[in-house]
């Protein structure tokens, strides 16, 4: 959801930040920029980014660790910006610039489905469902590479120096150097984001999570989570593009005025 500028100028921490912290501060929750936008739009690398957005988040009290700071602090400000609309806005500006109405509402209808699809997975030859999330939730947090490893171009020297003659026969196979970075931290950072595995790696059950969190009010609370596969979407009847597909997903929910609910979700995502 995007806020007025003028909101955010006239916050008293606003005025407690510096001027790096002030820029990145708009960018971000202002104009819901990136973090990879804003590196590149103020040409400071990663760290630098996370150093200021500590800095922010001390300014306005919010606790927590990771991706969870930064979604605590966007639900602060929508809050703050609720309370503070003039009383006397018209029902057609509140129903255009404010979504979170609209995400409520959806979120309720489309939690059973959520639960459903996402809820449980089988594991191997096991007869019973097993809980993905909850106490006796199994899921594991997954780690992932933000370069694919397949296509890296390695130079000569850098192949030397883990070469280990014993391993020749898949010589630069050894291991990955890679960082690897949360998938909660990763899926905060981008607004898009494609995962790639092999299969059995846990991209559909990372997945089913990441959609389980939201719908259970853990993660992303201003998002709608909607599970689709690409199969079902593929095999669709008429084939609808990505707007009307989700439209009639949700009209099967029980949504009214699918159409335009549907097109104000896909523009704030």
């Amino acid at each position: 959801m995007s806020l007025p500028k003028d909101f955010f100028t006239q916050l008293e921490q606003y005025s407690e930040l510096s001027n790096r912290e002030k820029a990145v501060f708009l960018e971000i929750f202002g104009n819901s920029k990136s973090r990879v936008e804003v590196t590149q739009a103020f040409h400071i690398s990663e760290s630098n980014l996370s150093s200021c957005l500590t800095g922010i988040y001390k300014k306005f009290s919010i606790s927590g660790s990771g991706p969870v700071k930064e979604t605590r602090l966007r639900e602060y400000l929508q809050k703050r910006y609720s309370q503070q609309k003039p009383s006397g806005s018209s029902t057609a500006e509140i129903s255009e610039n404010d979504i979170d109405a609209v995400v409520q509402e959806i979120c309720e209808k489309v939690k059973p489905s959520i639960k459903e699809k996402c809820g449980t997975m089988r594991v191997l030859d096991m007869p019973q469902l097993i809980e993905l999330t909850g106490e006796r939730g199994i899921y594991t947090n997954v780690n992932i590479l933000e370069k694919i490893t397949g296509r890296r171009r390695l130079d000569i020297p850098e192949l030397l120096q883990n070469f280990n003659p014993e391993h020749f026969d898949h010589f630069g196979l050894i291991r990955v150097t890679e960082k690897r970075i949360s998938g909660l931290e990763v899926v905060q950072r981008y607004n898009k984001l494609m995962v790639l595995g092999k299969p059995g790696a846990g991209k559909t059950t990372f997945s089913k999570y990441l959609a389980m969190q939201c719908i259970e009010g853990e993660y992303l609370t201003n998002r709608v989570p909607l599970f689709i596969t690409l199969k079902n979407f593929s095999e669709a009847p008429k084939q609808p593009d990505v707007l009307k597909y989700v439209a009639q997903q949700l009209s099967g929910f029980g949504v009214k005025n699918v159409s335009f609910k549907a097109d104000k979700l896909l523009r704030h995502c």
